[in-house]
C-alpha cells in the first residue's frame, strides 16, 4: 500500500512539475472580444515564425513549387477553420470573418511551428504527435493594438496529412485562447 501511495504521489509531482500555463493574456483588455454585433477581419502573419527550426523564408526555399500551392491551400484551410472554430466559440460575441474591411483585425502570429511527421503518423498513428505552435494572438482597431494572447506549445492532433495537422492546430489555438478569453 505505501508503494501505491508513493507511486501516486510521484505520479502527481511530474505531472504539477510538467504543467505550464498555455496561454497568457499579456496585455489588454480581453472583454472586446465578447461585444455583440462586432466583426474582425482573421491573418496569419508568418514573418518572424521558426519553422521546423528554420526561418519561414528558409523553410519555404527548400520545397519544390507543389508544396508551396498547398501551402496556400493548407493556410486558407486552416483560415476557415480557425474562423468556423472561434464563431462557434463566441457566438454572442466578435465574430469573425473573411474579409478586409472589419472594424478590428486580428493576427496569429507563430513564433515556432513545427509540422509533425507523416510518416511517424503512418508507423505509430494517434501516438506520433501533431503539429505544435507558440505564437501570439494580436487584435486590433486600425493601427491602436487592444488585445495580446500569448499561447505556448499548443498541439493538435495527430493525423495522416500535414493539411490535417494544419487544420488540428489551429483549432487547438482557438480553443485554448477561447478557454482563457471567456472568464
Amino acid at each position: 500500500m505505501k508503494k501505491l501511495i508513493c507511486l501516486a504521489f510521484v505520479l502527481c509531482a511530474c505531472v504539477m512539475v510538467n504543467a505550464k500555463t498555455l496561454v497568457t493574456v499579456v496585455n489588454g483588455d480581453k472583454e472586446v472580444v465578447k461585444q455583440e454585433g462586432t466583426t474582425c477581419s482573421l491573418e496569419f502573419d508568418f514573418s518572424s515564425v521558426s519553422l521546423e527550426d528554420k526561418t519561414f523564408s528558409e523553410f519555404m526555399a527548400e520545397k519544390d513549387e507543389q508544396y508551396l500551392k498547398d501551402w496556400q491551400s493548407d493556410m486558407a484551410e486552416a483560415k476557415a477553420q480557425f474562423i468556423k472554430r472561434w464563431n462557434k466559440k463566441n457566438k454572442k460575441g466578435m465574430q469573425l470573418v473573411d474579409t478586409d474591411n472589419a472594424p478590428y483585425k486580428m493576427v496569429i502570429k507563430p513564433r515556432k511551428m513545427d509540422l509533425g511527421s507523416s510518416v511517424m503518423s503512418v508507423f505509430i498513428g494517434a501516438f506520433a504527435g501533431g503539429a505544435t505552435m507558440s505564437g501570439d494572438l494580436l487584435l486590433y482597431q486600425g493601427d491602436t493594438q487592444l488585445l495580446d494572447v500569448d499561447f505556448n506549445d499548443v498541439k493538435g492532433g495527430s493525423q495522416y496529412t500535414e493539411t490535417r495537422r494544419i487544420k488540428s492546430v489551429f483549432s487547438e489555438v482557438v480553443d485554448h485562447v477561447w478557454s482563457v478569453l471567456k472568464k
